[in-house]
């Protein structure tokens, strides 16, 4: 082999290497890197979605709580058995509800205790508001009992967790939309510099024909 043919051997070892080799070395680990960014970026998404979930299961349990407490209101009132119709439907359910919603918040220690705290208050409060039938069942005395104040502070306990449980979970969405946001910039942004940097490379490599 001549000496030029060596050195011509050389030279398209390097343009291949240039050409091919590098750009497909870069080409896998911008795939590899765009991959753990969507696959991130749908795990914010699907956290998310999380918290929207626990944001309307915390709001459908709170509607039961009205439904008790204007169910046992309304019989209180007028005596009628009727008006505890959304009592009973809302007593076997919501503490259902709390446990359930226990669980899906199992990954935040202080919302568990809350839901904790929050079943605790509405089965004594479950208690009360039973004693009260009961007593206007017997023709009792269940005004003065009502007057004592003890059902407006189980009451008032119960919406100001179901309020803080809502807000915490606000927080948290408000927190996850940002990082979806973030990682969605990032990742156009990424995108357009690796294609444009591609397209560099490509009309440098054009000027070096081999």
């Amino acid at each position: 082999m001549t000496p030029s043919s060596s050195v011509d051997e050389k030279s398209f070892r390097a343009l291949l290497s240039r050409n091919v080799a590098l750009p497909l070395g870069v080409g896998v680990l911008s795939a590899v890197f765009f991959v753990c960014l969507i696959t991130y970026l749908l795990s914010v998404i699907q956290w998310v979605e999380h918290t929207d979930r626990v944001i309307n299961n915390l709001n459908e349990t709170s509607k039961l709580t009205v439904d008790l407490e204007t169910g046992m209101r309304g019989f209180l009132i007028t005596g009628d058995e009727h008006f505890l119709d959304p009592y009973e439907v809302a007593k076997p359910r919501i503490i259902a509800d709390l446990r359930n919603l226990q669980e899906l918040v199992a990954d935040n220690p202080q919302q568990v205790d809350r839901l904790k705290r929050l079943e605790a208050l509405q089965i004594e409060w479950n208690k009360y508001a039973q004693s009260m039938i009961d007593m206007q069942r017997e023709s009792g005395d269940y005004r003065s009992a009502v007057k004592a104040g003890r059902g407006k502070r189980l009451t008032d306990e119960i919406r100001n967790e179901y309020d803080e449980a809502v807000a915490m979970e606000q927080q948290f969405r408000i927190a996850r939309n940002a990082e979806v946001t973030r990682t969605t910039v990032i990742s156009v942004t990424l995108y357009l510099v690796f294609v444009l940097g591609d397209r560099k490379s490509t009309r440098l490599n054009s000027s070096h024909p081999l």
